[in-house]
């Protein structure tokens, strides 16, 4: 009982998780972006490219 309570109040690594829940939140942002915009701007871009070409 008194290792899990330990364990419980031990706030070591805290900051670790922290930083990694953002980095995921990050990239989960990032894959729905991607996701959402990704075939419109490659369409843009593609058409912009072509018209520029002599």
């Amino acid at each position: 009982m008194k290792a899990l309570k330990k364990l419980i109040i031990d706030e070591n690594g805290q900051g670790l998780v922290e930083y990694g829940l953002i980095i995921i939140s990050i990239a989960i942002v990032v894959v729905v972006s991607v996701r959402l915009f990704g075939q419109s701007l490659d369409a843009y871009y593609h058409d912009e490219i072509i018209n520029k070409l002599p």
